[in-house]
């Protein structure tokens, strides 16, 4: 019993480290977050100074919610390698999910400034500021974003977020459209594969928002589309259906733009 017992116990060190790293990511991109967590442990353990080990136990950690768990790995990162914008801006987002916004807002700046071109740096500031009001800095940090990837349709998905906060129609629509004019599947391919699982937690915040929204004004075509738009990202298709002909039922305006996005949506979802 005692050799058994110590035999599952150290079952993963029948691994090579590669293997170890190969086997933690299965299960990382199959959701299987524990598991993935005792796989890097385990390769950490034989290659210390192998950032990537790191890197995925920290977002195995993001993933299960363990904020501060999350904060250590990355920082093991940093301390390896000063200058790693990912892994600032993956700290930054541990700090922001964690509520700590002044953090992640330093992380942010600083995978800007080692990651120029590295577009989540930008969303992750732009994020950091709708969520402490600063909406006039959160559309500086997209329209930079802009001038480093003009066709992502991500840019513009932020955008509109921000001018739905600030209670601009018409841009708000005008960028939605354009998000969709890059991106006509709303799949947003361009989303990391490695933090999908951030996209669904950023959704559901902003679902949140909206909701509040909508229940101060449930005649506010506006905020109804933006809560079908958000139904529709996260694959709630009759609950998206619902709101946006409920959208379209309180539209007072024929605004052409606004009428090209909900048909565009509309079909999606048929498809």
């Amino acid at each position: 019993l005692i050799i058994l017992f110590f035999s599952i116990e150290n079952s993963y060190s029948q691994f090579s480290p590669a293997e170890l790293l190969t086997k933690g990511q299965e299960k990382f991109y199959s959701g299987e977050f524990p598991e993935a967590i005792k796989f890097f442990s385990d390769y950490i353990s034989v290659a210390t100074n192998a950032v990537n080990g790191y890197n995925y136990r920290g977002l195995s950690y993001m993933a299960s919610n363990d904020y501060t768990r999350a904060v250590q790995d990355f920082t093991s990162i940093i301390t390896i390698n000063s200058s790693n914008y990912e892994a600032y801006s993956n700290r930054g987002n541990a700090y922001f999910l964690q509520g700590n916004m002044s953090s992640a807002n330093a992380d942010f700046t600083s995978s800007i400034q080692y990651g120029p071109n590295y577009l989540e740096g930008y969303i992750g500031r732009c994020r950091v500021n709708i969520a402490t009001n600063n909406f006039k800095i959160a559309l500086k940090d997209m329209n930079l974003a802009a001038g480093v990837e003009p066709k992502n349709p991500r840019v513009y998905l932020n955008k509109a977020f921000v001018y739905f906060m600030m209670n601009d129609t018409l841009k708000f629509f005008e960028n939605v459209n354009t998000a969709l004019y890059f991106d006509s599947n709303i799949v947003f391919t361009s989303f990391p594969r490695d933090l999908i699982f951030l996209k669904v937690q950023i959704y559901k915040g902003v679902l949140n928002t909206i909701n509040i929204a909508v229940n101060n004004n449930p005649n506010d075509f506006m905020a109804i589309f933006a809560r079908g738009f958000v139904y529709y990202l996260l694959n709630r298709y009759q609950d998206a259906t619902a709101d946006l002909k409920t959208s379209v039922n309180l539209n007072k305006i024929q605004n052409p733009i606004y009428i090209n996005v909900v048909k565009i949506l509309l079909r999606s979802i048929d498809r």
